[in-house]
């Protein structure tokens, strides 16, 4: 799984929340997973050109995990 089960729980805590708060029911806790996978894999890219900080080696294996699984998937949708 590219996802640890504390990952994950976090991220259906933090998805739970944001969809209350806004008050929407559309938005999908594998849009948001989507979203958030993209969103770390950009993280990365800006850190990349202006220097690493914080939890840099969880950050970078993730985004890794996150190209090996997706990378094809991800590439045609910009082809």
């Amino acid at each position: 799984s590219l996802v640890s089960l504390k990952e994950e729980k976090l991220l259906r805590h933090y998805h739970a929340a944001l969809i209350k708060e806004c008050n929407v029911t559309t938005y999908s806790f594998e849009a948001f997973f989507s979203h958030f996978e993209l969103s770390l894999l950009d993280y990365v890219r800006f850190m990349a050109g202006w220097g690493f900080w914080g939890n840099v080696q969880w950050a970078q294996e993730r985004a890794k995990r996150i190209i090996a699984a997706r990378g094809a998937e991800l590439m045609a949708a910009y082809a």
